[in-house]
Formats: structure tokens, C-alpha cells, sequence
């Protein structure tokens, strides 16, 4: 009967080790994802950013036109300039933020999203494109009339504050608006066909009272000549602290407003508050 046979001395031994893997960091293979409100607000500045931008580069275009046309006729075309650009602006401010935010609230509310997410998305795109058309507009009036000053050697003033006054009361008369823009989509969704008669509350009040109160800021004192209207008289009797005060104070209503509005929404069935 043969004997087991002892395993060799040098021999390995057939014993199978197993490496433990080194722990994975889950959070950089797989970070967490953004806040709704901020995958939000992403998706909302895209297209209301390319609009914006858009906007202003026309804005830029149509000025360097007016510098290249511009003959006798160069204040006629610094006013019309300066006219568009700050009287526009703000209603374009407004009319995207209804395309963006409003016109999408209920499709949003749908896909999952929280009221409480799209109203901070909602005022978050609405300061981001006040601030950079008021900011976009500045730049082009200032480059503007410097050039046109520079070639015609001749200074056309229509009215219009420096920089430092000009671009407070602008920013605050474009984001009023594009506030007043998710209000007034807001307000449509709530109350469809209804909203239509809360238009002067939601858009025209506001706005409105934020473009008289901005004029006694941007054109203090220098009207383009001719008797002044009540409405442009009445602000210059405010000095600028308690005028920006109050626009301030307009501005926290109108945010206000829409606030209570997106946070009252009607929600469709499974969809969270």
C-alpha cells in the first residue's frame, strides 16, 4: 500500500490570495448630483443668455451703422440710438423672460420639478439677463457716442447720466422687467385666459413705476427741451438716495409678487411642492 506523498519543500503553496481592491471613491466615480434649482437655472439661461447676447450684438451693429451713415444728422442718430437702447431693452428683458420661464412652467411642473425649484430658477435667470442687458446696453451707448464724438469732434449729449448713474437704474428697470416677465407667464398658468385682465398689475404697475423713479437717476435735470410732463417732473423732486430706495423697494414687491404666484401653483397629481 503506497504511502501519501508529502507536498515538496519548494514547492508553492496552492493557496489562492485574494487582494482586497483598494475602497473606490463612489463620490469621484460618481459625484452627486446639482440641486434641482440649479440643473434648472442652467437650462433656463441657455436659451435666454443666447437671446440676450443676441439682442445686445444687434444693439451693436445698428450703432455702427448710425456712426457710418451719420452725417449733419448726427445727433438725430445718437438720440434714436439711445432711445432704442434704453427704451427697448427692458421689454425685451421681459418678453424673454415669458418665453423661457413662463411659457414652460407647466411643463416643468410635469417633468418632476419643484415649485420651489423653478421660482429660484425663475428669479435667478430673471438677474442674470436684467444685469447683462443693462450692463450690454451701457457699453454700446458709451462706445457709441465716443465715437461719434471722436469723428465729428463735436459732443451730443441727449440726456443720458454717466456710467455710474446710468448703469444702477437701467439694472434695476431690466431686471423689474424680466421679473415682471415670469410674473406675467406665472400669472397665465394660474389664472389662464384671466391673467389678461391682472396685465397692468403684473407688468404695467411695476414697470412702470421702476421707469419713472429710474428717470430721475439716468436724466436728472436734462430733458431734451421743451416743458417737461408731469411724470418726468415729478421724480426730479426726489434726490437719488430715497429714488433708489424706492426703486429697490419696487423691485422687492414685484419679486415678491411672483414669488407667492410660482409658489401657488396648482400641481398635477405625483409632482412635490
Amino acid at each position: 500500500m503506497s504511502q501519501p506523498t508529502s507536498p515538496r519543500p519548494d514547492a508553492p503553496a496552492a493557496v489562492t490570495t485574494m487582494t482586497a481592491r483598494p475602497p473606490s471613491d463612489e463620490a469621484s466615480v460618481h459625484p452627486a448630483p446639482a440641486a434641482p434649482w440649479v440643473r434648472l437655472t442652467r437650462h433656463l439661461l441657455r436659451p435666454a443668455l443666447g437671446i440676450t447676447l443676441g439682442t445686445v450684438a444687434v444693439l451693436a451693429l445698428a450703432w455702427a451703422l448710425g456712426v457710418a451713415l451719420a452725417t449733419r444728422e448726427v445727433f438725430l442718430v445718437v438720440a434714436v440710438m439711445s432711445y432704442v437702447g434704453v427704451s427697448t431693452v427692458p421689454w425685451i428683458a421681459f418678453t424673454v423672460l415669458v418665453i423661457t420661464v413662463g411659457s414652460a412652467v407647466r411643463q416643468l411642473v410635469h417633468a418632476g420639478f419643484t415649485r420651489r425649484a423653478i421660482t429660484v430658477a425663475g428669479l435667478l435667470c430673471a438677474l442674470a439677463v436684467g444685469v447683462l442687458f443693462a450692463a450690454g446696453v451701457v457699453v454700446v451707448e458709451l462706445a457709441g457716442q465716443a465715437v461719434m464724438d471722436a469723428m465729428t469732434e463735436t459732443y451730443f449729449s441727449v440726456g443720458t447720466a454717466p456710467w455710474w448713474a446710468a448703469l444702477p437704474a437701467l439694472g434695476l428697470l431690466c431686471i423689474t422687467a424680466a421679473v415682471c416677465g415670469v410674473l406675467v407667464g406665472a400669472s397665465f398658468v394660474r389664472w389662464r385666459g384671466w391673467a389678461t385682465l391682472l396685465l397692468p398689475v403684473t407688468a404695467g404697475l411695476p414697470f412702470f413705476a421702476q421707469d419713472v423713479l429710474t428717470r430721475s437717476v439716468t436724466r436728472r435735470g436734462m430733458g431734451a427741451g421743451g416743458p417737461r410732463s408731469w411724470i418726468e417732473t415729478i421724480p426730479t423732486m426726489l434726490p437719488p438716495l430715497p429714488t433708489m430706495a424706492l426703486c429697490l423697494l419696487v423691485l422687492t414687491l414685484t419679486v415678491a409678487a411672483t414669488w407667492w404666484v410660482l409658489r401657488s401653483l396648482p400641481l398635477p397629481p405625483r409632482a412635490s411642492a
